[in-house]
């Protein structure tokens, strides 16, 4: 929606230019200067709207962590958990075995040997079945911290990613600015070079110009020349 905003302001900058007053001389228009700016502030404004892009990339790399977290955090619970049923199970054989034992050895008192090799017996069940539990759960620990490690790496990846594309377009939108504000730039020099010469034009023009002759009095109403006056003026 930001582009689409962008191009909007354009359009608006370039409608301002074509709806400008033409100056009598030369090719140039005047365009309210504040109208300018204020389209200028509003560009400005709408341009690094890709930041938020690159905010939900870092977003989804940062969910990506999390669901690896937890898939994680899962295979160690479900570790433990089948880790403690087998222990349970081995130490609940263990019992059996050891009371089975005890039994046969009450009927048997003679046969201690019997119930030293169940002993035995039970304690090796036990310690297999402690090994095997600490076996799979250090498989299930070296495969969450791969995941983890996995899921880290990508996510880096979409971030720098992300920092580049949104780099690259905002240095594209400040090099369009920068073209569309030169241009601008250049055509208010041109009106204000014209305006100036047109100035100067009227100001030579002014001093140049001869100054108009006073107006001739009129003459008392009713006098005449007399044919005294005219007989003293050929005498």
């Amino acid at each position: 929606m930001r582009g689409i905003e962008v191009l909007q302001l354009i359009d608006q900058l370039e409608e301002a230019i074509g709806e400008g007053r033409r100056l009598p001389m030369g090719g140039g228009v005047v365009v309210p200067r504040q109208r300018l700016l204020d389209l200028v502030d509003r560009l400005r404004v709408a341009l690094p709207a890709e930041v938020y892009e690159a905010r939900d990339l870092v977003q989804a790399g940062e969910q990506v962590i999390q669901r690896a977290q937890q898939e994680a955090t899962r295979i160690l619970a479900q570790a433990r958990r089948e880790a403690e049923d087998m222990v349970a199970r081995a130490r609940q054989e263990a019992a059996q075995i050891l009371a089975e034992a005890q039994a046969e050895a009450e009927r048997r008192l003679a046969q201690s040997e019997l119930v030293r090799t169940a002993r035995e017996r039970a304690h090796l069940l036990l310690e297999e079945a402690e090994a095997q539990a600490q076996r799979r759960l250090e498989e299930a620990r070296r495969r969450a911290d791969g995941l983890l490690q996995e899921a880290q790496a990508q996510a880096r990846q979409r971030l720098d990613e992300a920092q580049q594309e949104a780099l690259r377009q905002m240095e594209e939108a400040d090099a369009y600015a920068l073209r569309v504000l030169r241009r601008l730039h250049g055509e208010l020099e041109q009106i204000l070079s014209q305006v100036r010469r047109g100035m100067e034009a009227l100001e030579r023009r002014e001093r140049t110009s001869p100054s108009p002759p006073p107006p001739r009095r009129p003459g008392p109403p009713g006098r005449r020349p007399g044919p005294a006056s005219d007989s003293r003026a050929t005498g």
